[in-house]
């Protein structure tokens, strides 16, 4: 096989945008569609060699796996070792205890099933620093069974392998479209509904492209190579978290790579352009690199508790090509390069052997030893700490209501409830404070669903589309209902972190999705607090806790452990000045108490509970008042309500 660098001018293509999506960069909201682009390179690359190798009578499944080894091991190794180390120098025993978990999946080539459950566009993803291994994971499942397949093929279906490639690709795009509309995040990691993407370069390897171009011409080539790169690009560019990955939308920058991969076939000005010394360059650093990014952008945010959206510092993107090059230099070319003298296919099988194996080995001994806690303080807890971020329905987990309300003995505390609590995750976090405080209410609670009649926020990603928007319009209904005949609640709670009404889209039953104007979001709200005061009931607006641009349950629970950190936040206990307090936050408080004094209702305010004297206090005698960037901890709820009397005036009226 004759050497392409336009085609390490395409590997530049797909590990830049990677890279600046992780990084935050503005501009490549798409970015993650790189990987796509890797699967399709690779699937041309494997099977343009394993194809002149089974024509020749010289395909040997031994040699295969070696080249892959010599290819795959080294810098990963390289990556996962300091890693490792990283982690124990750096992260806290439950972060260390993931990361043992991960680097055994790793080891194993299963990672892409580790992350199964994992959102890869959720905040907690960018704190994982061996995520992005799913991919690696994909290709060597792919390449477990597809020697087998063309070979088998070749022999006795010759003829025909072509069309048994393209019924295997098309079943596995069905898959992937009925997958991201069943399971979306099982979808995005695991191997048949990405093996399409794979057996699309396959096929351009089978297919005599070459031949149609000698027709067709170096223009036609040209502009199919041109077409292919806009393609990639449009989908960088206008993708973002919220298109289903994959699915048919990712054959844009899949059809892209193909083109790209065909028209560079013969000189024209793309093949010159992806043929440039730099682009080439980092093409052929383009697997080390794209190994770094993801552990150096986790340590970063794991150690300034970074909060969702936040970029990396742009010496960061640097840092991560610089380790990119001396990888490939030092590591890569040596095991690639070698002599079968110095480097033996035994040796490359013992050592490739050994490493994972003792890499699997320490990973496992991480998780067994729950992230050995004798390197922290020893009044540090873990238990206590679990318990402080675990993720907090209210009353019980059944009040995270999935469809329409009806009220239930585990989400009710006291007899003849007075109180309803009405509203997402942020009214779910309260309900701890209420019981505390001695209220007997009701809780009815859908996760980034607010108060809101007749609007629904439409969020980006995952299970928050059009159809979960409904859900959300008709949970709420549900809940105006049941107000209607409950005449025992006097007062109506309504708490959410009204964010994602500010500053998303909504979705109604008449207009579908749309962006509204400050009068329509207004209008949301109006219409809510007017039905409530129409059946009689007293609407109480809650100001959520301030935010300050960083995951506060983290800093607290790392200022515990007493591990080295960089960030000021840490050095100050967690707790900040209200000058501290994001413009986001402040946005949410002042539209909240407006909207309070708009129609002359009450009002609690966190803000106001948690930010006196010129100090916002993070914790109350040693209790975390926050599990995260935003919601309180289920002590921290209890702890905060009785210390401020929040719900004082409610409780002398029962």
């Amino acid at each position: 096989m004759r050497y392409r660098p336009e085609v390490d001018g395409l590997r530049a293509l797909a590990v830049l945008p990677v890279v600046f999506f992780h990084a935050g960069m503005p501009g490549f909201s798409g970015g993650f569609v790189g990987v796509d682009v890797f699967f399709v390179i690779s699937g041309y690359l494997i099977t343009t060699i394993l194809l002149r190798e089974i024509e020749a009578g010289d395909f040997s499944i031994a040699r295969f796996y070696e080249r892959r080894a010599r290819r795959i091991v080294p810098a990963l190794v390289c990556v996962m070792v300091v890693v490792a180390l990283a982690g124990c120098a750096l992260l806290v025993p439950d972060q260390l205890q993931t990361l043992g978990s991960s680097m055994l999946a790793v080891t194993l080539f299963a990672s892409n099933f580790f992350w199964q459950t994992t959102d890869y566009f959720k905040p907690a993803a960018e704190l994982q620093p061996l995520l992005h291994t799913w991919s690696l994971a994909v290709e060597e499942q792919f390449y477990i069974l597809y020697p087998f397949v063309l070979l088998l093929c070749w022999r006795h279906c010759r003829q025909h392998l072509k069309l048994v490639l393209a019924l295997l690709l098309v079943s596995s795009l069905v898959l992937a479209e009925v997958g991201w509309r069943t399971k979306p995040i099982a979808n995005f990691y695991l191997l048949l509904p990405r093996a399409w993407e794979l057996l699309a370069g396959a096929l351009v390897a089978l297919v005599p492209h070459e031949t149609w171009l000698r027709r067709l011409g170096r223009r036609s080539a040209g502009a199919a190579a041109t077409l292919g790169v806009g393609l990639i690009l449009a989908a960088v560019v206008l993708f973002d978290k919220g298109w289903p990955a994959p699915s048919l939308y990712t054959t844009l920058p899949v059809a892209g790579a193909v083109l790209v991969i065909v028209g560079t076939v013969h000189v024209n000005p793309v093949a010159r352009i992806l043929a440039l010394r730099p682009l080439v360059f980092i093409g052929l650093i383009s697997y080390s690199a794209y190994l770094w990014h993801q552990p150096l952008f986790s340590f970063y945010r794991i150690l300034h508790f970074s909060d969702e959206g936040h970029a990396v510092p742009w010496y960061l993107v640097l840092a991560v090509f610089l380790l990119a090059a001396l990888t490939w230099r030092f590591v890569e070319r040596p095991f690639r390069a070698s002599s079968p003298v110095r480097f033996s296919a035994a040796r490359i099988g013992a050592l490739t052997s050994a490493s994972l194996v003792s890499l699997g080995c320490l990973g496992l001994w991480m998780h067994l030893g729950q992230g050995w806690t004798s390197r922290v303080a020893a009044s540090y807890k873990p238990a206590a700490w679990d318990s402080y971020q675990a993720a907090n329905y209210g009353l019980d987990p059944a009040c995270e209501y999935t469809t329409g309300f009806a009220p239930q003995a585990a989400c009710t505390s006291g007899a003849q409830p007075q109180v309803l609590l009405w509203g997402d995750s942020y009214a779910m976090h309260l309900a701890q404070g209420l019981k505390a405080s001695g209220l007997a209410f009701t809780q009815a609670t859908k996760s980034n669903c607010g108060p809101s009649i007749g609007v629904a926020p439409l969020p980006e990603r995952g299970a928050y589309f059009q159809s979960w928007a409904a859900e959300c319009l008709g949970f709420n209904d549900s809940v105006l209902d049941h107000l209607r005949h409950a005449p025992q609640v006097r007062y109506v709670l309504l708490a959410s972190a009204f964010d994602q009404y500010l500053m998303g889209k909504h979705y109604s039953a008449q207009q579908g999705g749309y962006t509204p104007t400050k009068q329509e979001r207004d209008a949301a709200f109006d219409k809510t607090i007017q039905d409530i005061k129409a059946l009689g009931k007293v609407p109480v607006l809650v100001v959520p806790p301030p935010r300050f641009g960083l995951d506060v349950g983290a800093c607290l629970r790392r200022a515990a452990t007493g591990l080295p950190t960089p960030s000021q936040a840490v050095a100050a206990a967690c707790s900040f000045a209200p000058s501290a307090i994001t413009p986001e936050s402040r946005e949410v408080g002042a539209f909240v108490r407006a909207l309070a004094r708009r129609h002359d209702i009450g009002l609690v305010d966190y803000e106001a509970a948690i930010c006196r004297a010129g100090q916002c206090e993070t914790s109350l005698n040693g209790v975390p008042v926050y599990r995260d960037h935003g919601h309180l901890s289920a002590a921290g709820s209890a702890a905060l309500a009785q210390a401020r009397g929040l719900y004082a005036r409610f409780a002398s009226t029962q």
